[in-house]
């Protein structure tokens, strides 16, 4: 759905969504860890969402945005390589690199400052926790990824043809896991 209210002071956009995967290919890393990665099918899954973004802009100078997006991603069979060695992944289990839920709020207020146009800007990200791998073996040894939250912050000034941005990233400091290196 796409939605605008209050004389397009308010966007209300969304989706809700079900889909069947099949044939899933998803890289590893060989035993031994030589750097080559194998590509191999490992099943299929479904995948369930709900995801929304809203846009407000209560004054002219303030726009207040955000979003989400939740998830329920999972094998619908198990991973199996080796018949001889049973599942190395089970039905159910969750996909890898697929948090349950994701969130975004952003406020950007405009303003004079002399003979410029200014803004300040602040962006809270929220990632849910989620695993680096697809196996069982593989998460026994990684492990469960963090979730995060990343704040972001910036002010700029324009005048004409130029624009000066100051920004600050992940402004307090969040150690966010976003991948697993085996060495």
């Amino acid at each position: 759905w796409k939605t605008t209210w209050a004389d397009g002071r308010v966007r209300v956009n969304g989706a809700v969504f079900h889909e069947e995967w099949d044939d899933i290919q998803y890289g590893f890393l060989p035993p031994g860890g030589v750097g080559l990665t194998v590509i191999r099918n490992v099943g299929a899954a479904e995948i369930d969402g709900l995801e929304a973004d809203v846009g407000w802009a209560p004054i002219d100078a303030l726009v207040l945005s955000g979003g989400f997006t939740w998830l329920d991603a999972a094998l619908t069979e198990d991973y199996i390589q080796d018949p001889e060695e049973g599942p190395l992944a089970f039905e159910g289990d969750r996909l890898p690199v697929t948090p349950e839920f994701k969130a975004n709020v952003t406020g950007r207020y405009s303003f004079p400052l002399g003979d410029f146009a200014a803004h300040a800007q602040a962006a809270i990200v929220y990632n849910g926790d989620s695993y680096a791998d697809l196996t069982r073996d593989d998460r026994a040894f990684t492990g469960l990824q963090d979730d995060y939250t990343i704040v972001d912050l910036a002010f700029g000034l324009n005048r004409g043809s130029y624009a000066l941005e100051f920004y600050l990233g992940n402004a307090f400091d969040e150690r966010a896991q976003t991948g697993t290196a085996v060495t």
